[in-house]
């Protein structure tokens, strides 16, 4: 496993580090977008006053922290592979290049001491047509053994919500709302159902100390999108309704799933669910440094 320079010194001074994914580079967005929101991110966490680390495994070796050069390339060469939990080991023994999604960086934080995690949305359950088989992401199973506090906004709105919710209670992963009492709804700020809402940092961060003195699993801190930029349920319906339907008659399946219908609702709603997912990003990037810095101060104090 090869850290970098900055998130080493943070990690051996018990400084705030907030771990990044790296699939939303090669496969959420779209180049030059995606290097422009990789490196926002980053600069999100620096204001804050805290210490980036994008994950990924490039050429074979586990990377904590990428360099510049190193997410220039995770945004512009074709056909990076995709890695969640899976897949790293196979990814490593073959010296591919790859991103990580949720569930691979989960891993990733976990072992390096990296407690505070920043995403866009989980993965989840996803719909499933009568001729489909049941398709879960690794993303909860993770969830449910890393000790780490996963920021986001919600899970992606492509997928079954109460079914993901279930499995998430079923699993014992706390879900809290940051400033409300509703889980989000990645592009739309809310799905109807209630969640316990957490008013501040502080409070999440002893919650999270307390909870790790009995539990392995992560804890789920959702931060609906600015309603400026969120899409109405009505809009949304109809997007996802299309891309369901568009995403049976290609036959799309497994991982594969995830990228094509968010590409499939972007066109649909003409740039739209692109917006907001970049601005949910840098939100969560902006929310986890703050929750890094009382973590950290927290575990001063204990």
């Amino acid at each position: 496993m090869k850290v970098g320079t900055s998130v080493k010194l943070a990690l051996d001074l018990k400084k705030a580090v907030v771990a990044l994914e790296s699939s939303v580079i090669s496969q959420g967005l779209a180049y030059p977008k995606n290097l422009e929101i990789a490196l926002a991110m980053e600069e999100c966490i620096r204001n804050e006053k805290a210490q980036p680390a994008t994950l990924a495994i490039v050429d074979g070796e586990v990377t904590v922290g990428c360099t510049l050069g190193e997410i220039k390339r995770l945004a512009t060469e074709r056909n990076i592979f995709k890695a969640g939990s899976r897949e790293i080991g196979l990814s490593v023994a073959l010296k591919n290049t790859a991103a990580l999604t949720v569930s691979g960086s989960l891993i990733v934080a976990s072992k390096i001491g990296i407690r505070v995690f920043a995403t866009g949305g989980i993965g989840g359950v996803h719909y499933c047509a009568s001729d489909k088989s049941l398709d879960v992401s690794s993303d909860l199973l993770e969830l449910s053994r890393n000790q780490v506090i996963v920021v986001c906004a919600g899970a992606k709105n492509i997928l079954n919500l109460e079914a993901t919710l279930e499995v998430l209670e079923s699993l014992a992963v706390p879900v809290f709302g940051f400033q409300t009492d509703e889980f989000p709804a990645f592009f739309v700020r809310f799905s109807g159902y209630k969640i316990p809402c957490i008013q501040n940092v502080e409070a999440l961060a002893t919650i999270a100390l307390e909870h790790w003195k009995y539990s392995n699993s992560a804890i789920l801190l959702c931060l609906p999108v600015e309603s400026c930029f969120a899409l109405s349920p009505e809009v949304w319906s109809d997007a996802l309704n299309h891309a369901i339907h568009k995403s049976v008659e290609d036959k799309i399946i497994g991982q594969a799933s995830t990228p094509y219908l968010l590409r499939a609702v972007a066109e649909f709603t003409q740039g739209a669910t692109v917006v907001a997912n970049e601005k949910l990003l840098l939100a969560n990037a902006t929310l986890a440094a703050q929750v890094a810095l009382e973590l950290i101060e927290k575990q001063a104090q204990a």
